[in-house]
């Protein structure tokens, strides 16, 4: 693989992402055609989204589904954001992203999405599985393999950490436990566990169970928390 990849080329130049493809069908009352045609549904190819069945308390006429994340529930501007956030760590350019929209577009919703996608797609390419996102091949099929896949796999291997403000700890809690249902990962809350062990936070590299913990915490409780550095000693965050 070249190292300019380029995924949203990818996904904009394949044809089932055109205003003619069946992939969505998204209404251009809904979307701008810049929006529906350039973004959302090559967002949606390169995620591997799938439309769900709406239920009562949707909120949008669309509800789409992304692989990894079993009980989520995404609109498709929320489908652009966790794209955006992906496709530039898959094209070699700093995984720095700000989301910032307005208040109840579920920015929330999105950094947690985005953040069990990325640990989805580094479990499948270590088990060798085609990945939508790499336009269904697997890692093993390119002479270069990504910096997410290599090297930098290790990044996203360890535990993760969120930090918030004290009072978003509680909403972020739940953000996090409506969508890690049958992905295999815990959610440990260090703004409530303070007590944790320096064992109970830090795992061995070849402990399989590294990569499944998000760590929450506040601002104020990990400052004050990382001045004891025999109680952080190794916690290496992936995100």
């Amino acid at each position: 693989m070249e190292a300019d990849y380029d995924a949203t080329a990818v996904a904009t130049a394949d044809p089932t992402t055109s205003s003619e493809g069946p992939i969505l069908g998204l209404r251009g009352d809904q979307l701008n055609n810049y929006f529906k045609h350039r973004c959302c549904e090559g967002a949606v190819r390169m995620l591997g989204a799938e439309l769900r069945t709406l239920v009562e308390g949707d909120i949008g006429p669309c509800m789409l589904r992304m692989p990894g994340i079993h009980y989520g529930r995404f609109l498709p501007h929320q489908i652009c954001c966790v794209w955006f956030i992906v496709e530039r760590i898959l094209s070699y350019r700093p995984p720095l992203a700000l989301i910032a929209d307005d208040m109840g577009l579920g920015k929330m919703h999105c950094a947690v999405a985005t953040l069990l996608y990325l640990k989805h797609i580094v479990d499948g390419a270590a088990a060798g599985s085609p990945l939508t996102c790499l336009g269904a091949k697997s890692v093993e099929q390119f002479e270069e393999v990504l910096q997410i896949f290599g090297n930098a796999i290790e990044v996203y291997r360890p535990p993760s950490i969120i930090i918030v403000p004290a009072n978003l700890v509680r909403a972020w809690e739940r953000a996090v436990l409506n969508l890690i249902p049958k992905t295999g990962l815990t959610l440990i809350n260090l703004f409530s566990e303070c007590r944790l062990a320096h064992n109970d936070l830090n795992y061995c590299s070849d402990n399989p169970e590294r990569g499944k913990a998000i760590h929450l915490i506040s601002y104020s409780a990990y400052r004050t928390l990382y001045n004891n550095s025999e109680h952080w000693q190794g916690c290496n965050w992936g995100g």
